[in-house]
């Protein structure tokens, strides 16, 4: 059971009471929904996937730690914090303040930077034997079992990124 009385008026869960209390025009059926999370919050020996909280039930989670309530209970923040990093980098989504990086912009790489530079220079020296750039990408493509096209994107990228490097 949570106790009021022990609580300062600047305490964060106290600030949560009124605010919900207000917004429920009930300030007992608060009383009882804070009281309710905080047993489940108290309960050490069981993991969140035992005890199956709401969103609601972190937030006040998050509330009761803000005021030094009950702070061995950090295992159940331990297990939020993994999972919600596992779930957010399976679905890439980024989140700067767990430290999750935006994704990068552009296609994914498939290939070493190493092996596209030994394309590119097969390409470059069929190119001096061939003078024809379509001969060259099909000798290429041959050698490396990959379609002349891929070769060709390889090494048009290869020229536009060093086009761009030079300006």
């Amino acid at each position: 059971m949570l106790n009021w009385s022990d609580l300062s008026a600047e305490s964060e869960t106290k600030k949560l009471l009124h605010s919900l209390g207000s917004h429920l025009d009930d300030y007992n059926d608060a009383a009882t929904m804070i009281e309710d999370a905080y047993e489940k919050y108290i309960h050490t020996g069981l993991t969140p996937d035992a005890l199956q909280p709401e969103a609601f039930d972190w937030y006040c989670f998050s509330i009761f730690l803000q005021d030094n309530l009950r702070p061995g209970n950090l295992r159940l923040f331990g297990h939020l914090i993994q999972n919600l990093y596992d779930e957010m980098s399976e679905r890439n989504i980024s989140l700067r303040s767990l430290g999750i990086p935006p994704n990068k912009s552009g296609r994914p790489e498939t290939m070493s930077e190493r092996n596209i530079r030994e394309i590119i220079g097969m390409v470059i020296f069929s190119l001096k034997d061939s003078k024809n750039k379509f001969t060259a990408y099909e000798s290429v493509a041959n050698a490396l079992n990959k379609s002349p096209d891929t070769i060709r994107r390889y090494y048009e990228r290869w020229v536009v990124s060093k086009s761009n490097g030079k300006k």
